[in-house]
């Protein structure tokens, strides 16, 4: 498994038009799963702004998450391999 960025920037997002794509997105999940390729949507963020979107996912490559992506008719301007750093538990 590999962790990918993906970029997008999306001219008059809304709040609404964010949340239906998360949506959508789930939704493409699910199904990449029950079709037996795993990704995992690790986080995605907006920023209104810049109107721009950003999704961190967990999957097996670059295709699964461009495959994914695509079936979620949710557009990227880029995608790149990344680390992303996972807080460690403190013990108190």
């Amino acid at each position: 498994m590999g962790t990918f960025f993906v970029e997008r920037y999306w001219p008059g997002v809304t709040d609404d038009l964010f949340q239906a794509a998360i949506t959508r997105l789930e939704e493409a999940i699910n199904a990449s799963r029950a079709s037996g390729v795993a990704v995992r949507h690790l986080g995605s963020t907006l920023v209104l702004d810049e109107e721009s979107v950003f999704c961190v996912f967990d999957a097996v490559d670059q295709d699964a998450v461009i495959e994914l992506n695509e079936r979620a008719d949710f557009a990227f301007d880029r995608l790149l391999p990344a680390y992303l750093s996972r807080e460690k538990e403190t013990q108190s």
